[in-house]
């Protein structure tokens, strides 16, 4: 984010998805219950070392470091986050003076902060705890659409990639070049497939995790779902030696790929790491030599 954004976000004020805090030379409490709330809920910004006047005080300087280090451990850290939180903060300077960005995804779990539920109320982090009906309603709103169909308020169109999707419209003209999709925008394609969604609870328009998975840039995908990634490993090995199942065996392998690119891309990486190691073979059909097609 750039200073000029953070200005423009922070200049609208506290609401349900952004939050200001003033600390300057230590992260306190506060900060991680409204990761949670955020987590919870639908997402948001938190800009640390602004006030609730909308007055950027700063951080100490001298202090930014450890402060981020100190965020990165306690969301990561089990004993104060369960299930833990992948966020991480950047530092922004604005004006001479240096704030702590911090984006908060909704996540498709419900969080808890050393053992206290948080959801976010207006403006408010609101423990829910000792109110069943609202954690009951909390752990409802998180199953009422599989993963796949959530909207992710902060993804927008500039987040896929345009390359990947010139690459679809070539596989639809080759098989029929009069097809609907080939002169349709991203944003129609999208809404065509059902990938973007009116957002029952905010009735905005979102782009759905599907879409990310489909055609995400790698470093959309890296943001949003830090988890994601594919691995391929090859062991060169007889299938003697294979069903020996030693325990040399089980730790070594002879080629490997990590992949962490959009499911489209990443199924041509998969099938090229395929068929560098098992090569097709001319099979004898009647008459006729054919190469292996399965």
């Amino acid at each position: 984010m750039t200073a000029e954004e953070a200005k423009n976000i922070i200049a609208k004020g506290e609401g349900i998805n952004i939050e200001f805090k003033s600390c300057q030379n230590e992260i306190g409490s506060s900060v991680y219950e409204t990761v949670c709330s955020f987590l919870n809920r639908s997402g948001g910004y938190i800009f640390i070392g602004v006030n609730d006047d909308k007055e950027i005080v700063g951080v100490n300087k001298n202090n930014l470091e450890a402060m981020k280090k100190n965020f990165v451990h306690v969301v990561n850290d089990p004993t104060a986050f369960s299930p833990k939180a992948y966020v991480t903060p950047e530092d922004i300077e604005i004006d001479g003076k240096v704030i702590i960005f911090v984006r908060v995804e909704e996540s498709q779990y419900v969080h808890r902060f050393k053992h206290k539920y948080y959801d976010r109320n207006n403006e408010a982090d609101t423990n829910v705890t000792d109110n069943p009906s609202l954690v009951a309603s909390l752990f409802s709103r998180k199953d009422t659409l599989s993963y796949e169909n959530r909207l992710l308020p902060m993804l927008d169109l500039t987040d896929l990639d345009d390359a990947t999707f010139d690459y679809c419209r070539k596989l639809v003209i080759a098989r029929n070049d009069t097809h609907a999709w080939i002169k349709l925008s991203n944003e129609e394609l999208l809404k065509s497939c059902g990938l973007m969604a009116k957002d029952p609870v905010t009735g905005k328009i979102g782009v759905k995790v599907a879409a990310l998975l489909l055609f995400g840039k790698d470093e959309s995908i890296a943001s949003f779902i830090p988890a994601y990634r594919f691995e391929a490993i090859y062991r060169n090995k007889t299938y003697g030696r294979f069903v020996l199942n030693e325990v040399t065996d089980s730790t070594r392998y002879d080629d490997r790929i990590t992949i962490r690119t959009n499911l489209i891309k990443a199924y041509g990486l998969l099938m090229d790491f395929v068929y560098k190691h098992l090569p097709e073979k001319i099979l004898s059909s009647g008459w006729i030599n054919t190469k292996r097609r399965s």
